[in-house]
């Protein structure tokens, strides 16, 4: 995508048939685009010296991100993350997380430690990217609430994780409830899930009232379920047949089939001739999947 972007810029200067002419040329003309202010052309231009078979990969990721750190300070996290990415390539995290820690406490680049957050987490050091994010919070880092929330709920941590949902609630940001309502429906606790939709949907994300909806369904709650489907339907000023037919289908596979069928015909297009096939057909796949399962139960036991 970035040398897309990256040729996109160079076709507006009548340039293009030098890039498959010469790679040398090409790297010459992404790199001063770059410096001319180009962000989309020096990205372009690390992406190919990073995956320049010429050298040892180490000597020219570091290459590229030294290149591009150069730039921070015109364009911002961009270039920083993509320089970060480069570093772990040539020489692992830790050299991604010195940048980017000289880079927080040093120069104010305080959105670094979102970056090193997430690095951590990708090489499952959880401990040091919940420091890390909750230093982005501290340093009032646009967006670092929501991150943490997810962050500190996917380990557990839901007391934090729900204090941070309420500091990215007074900004006007519902994701973090929505990451923290996922994260408590993963671990089927679908009361405190059903309780964070609810504070999205009410700080505005009326998405969140279908999520609620579907949640209800799956724990088997017919009348949270249908009356969220409806929040969700006025919310939106429109019917939503998928919603209707997923709080239907989960109610049928938590045993309340024949209310949440009932529910389905008062709420579905009665004048249509296959009102019954959208969730006939979830169901016939789930009944499969439940008689698969119960065969190879048996077999195991014999």
């Amino acid at each position: 995508m970035r040398n897309v972007r990256g040729l996109a810029a160079l076709c507006t200067r009548g340039r293009l048939s030098d890039v498959f002419d010469d790679r040398d040329r090409a790297l010459e003309l992404y790199r001063n685009l770059g410096e001319q202010g180009d962000l989309s052309a020096a990205l372009a231009y690390a992406d190919m010296r990073a995956d320049d078979p010429r050298e040892p990969e180490a000597e020219r990721c570091a290459a590229a991100a030294t290149w591009l750190l150069r730039l921070a300070d015109e364009h911002g996290m961009e270039p920083i993350i993509v320089a970060a990415e480069l570093l772990v390539r040539a020489h692992g995290p830790q050299a991604a997380l010195e940048m980017l820690q000289q880079r927080a406490a040093g120069e104010g680049d305080h959105a670094c430690y979102l970056v090193g957050a997430q690095i951590l987490a990708d090489h499952e050091r959880d401990e040091e990217a919940l420091e890390w994010v909750a230093s982005a919070v501290e340093n009032h880092v646009p967006g670092a609430p929501t991150q943490a929330a997810k962050m500190f709920a996917d380990a557990g941590l839901f007391p934090i994780a729900l204090d941070y949902a309420e500091q990215a609630a007074t900004s006007a940001d519902c994701a973090a409830f929505i990451e923290v309502g996922h994260a408590f429906a993963a671990q089927r606790l679908p009361q405190r899930a059903l309780e964070c939709f609810r504070r999205a949907a009410e700080n505005g994300d009326d998405s969140a009232w279908a999520k609620a909806a579907r949640t209800a369904a799956e724990a088997g709650w017919l009348d949270d379920a249908t009356g969220l489907a409806r929040r969700a339907q006025r919310a939106t000023g429109s019917p939503d047949a998928h919603l209707v037919r997923d709080v239907v289908v989960a109610l049928c596979r938590t045993g309340r089939a024949n209310d949440a069928i009932c529910w389905y015909l008062q709420n579905a297009d009665t004048g249509a001739r296959d009102i019954l096939v959208p969730i006939s057909k979830s169901l016939h796949g789930y009944s499969a999947l439940n008689r698969s399962n119960s065969r190879f139960r048996s077999s195991s036991r014999a």
